[in-house]
């Protein structure tokens, strides 16, 4: 909860005789201080609004529209602010209410956020599926932050990923063998013409020169091999995980709420709060 609250105090002698010899022609300080809470409640919603949205469009304004002003039945203060369980540190930020970031009491030890806008604005949690989640690991974008960690999708996408995986994974296994056959079967080749070019030349003349032969197709097979398999292995570790739509939530350790209050009376909200009891009081008067 977060509330700010403007009171009308009088002082004793004079003013406060006249004060109540006027009170007898009107009927109380209700209309003004329904005008103060207004304007307090109108500029605690632009000051949410104009927050910065680095974490993309997420909001779902239950914050500001739960903000409402209500004037005591006394008619002479006013209150405004909201009963929103997450108003207060929204307002004075975690350090100042908890002593430090909030830190996630789970069994799993992370704190779980939603990853689509959409579903951030629908206000759902892992809660909300039962049974229906499966935890991985996964690149995460949420507006201008980006990290790798773990991330919760639904069960069944992890499952029908990991099956196209394995099957992906047996065929690159038949191309790794069907590279090393074809490699020596090269080499065999190439061993094979060495020897008879060896035959046929002569070793003493010819050896150096014809060796380099062997060497070089050795050489070439070998990097083809090479490079079928680093292919392979980079692209393996990428198809058992999820694409980034798919997921729903990241995990993260712990999140750090900065004070960014909206609901603050300043020296305009003052100067404007004294300058409509005035015109009240004036009013009443004549």
């Amino acid at each position: 909860m977060s509330v700010v609250r403007v009171r009308i105090m009088t002082e004793a002698g004079a003013a406060q005789r006249s004060l109540r010899g006027m009170s007898r022609r009107m009927t109380n300080f209700k209309r003004p201080l329904r005008e103060i809470g207004l304007r307090l409640r109108s500029r605690a919603i632009h000051r949410l609004d104009d927050r910065p949205q680095s974490w993309g469009n997420r909001r779902k304004r239950d914050l500001a529209g739960s903000i409402n002003s209500e004037v005591a039945g006394d008619g002479m203060s006013v209150a405004t602010g909201t009963n929103l369980r997450y108003a207060a540190i929204q307002q004075y930020g975690s350090d100042e209410l908890l002593g430090g970031p909030i830190l996630p009491k789970n069994k799993s030890g992370y704190l779980w956020i939603p990853v689509p806008d959409s579903l951030a604005r629908m206000g759902t949690w892992p809660r909300n599926y039962p049974g229906k989640l499966a935890r991985t690991v996964a690149d995460v974008t949420i507006g201008n932050h980006s990290w790798r960690g773990p991330v919760l999708v639904k069960a069944e996408a992890l499952k029908k990923v990991r099956t196209r995986a394995g099957k992906a994974n047996a065929r690159d296994k038949e191309k790794v063998e069907a590279a090393r056959a074809k490699r020596s079967d090269r080499l065999r080749r190439s061993r094979d013409k060495y020897a008879r070019l060896q035959r046929k030349a002569g070793r003493r003349r010819f050896g150096v020169g014809l060796s380099s032969i062997y060497d070089a197709a050795a050489k070439q097979a070998r990097k083809r091999l090479a490079k079928v398999t680093k292919t392979i292995a980079r692209t393996r570790t990428l198809r058992g995980e999820v694409q980034a739509s798919a997921v729903l939530y990241a995990g993260i350790r712990s999140a750090d709420i900065p004070a960014r209050p909206y609901l603050v009376i300043d020296e305009s909200d003052q100067e404007f709060a004294a300058q409509r009891v005035l015109e009240h009081v004036v009013g009443a008067a004549k």
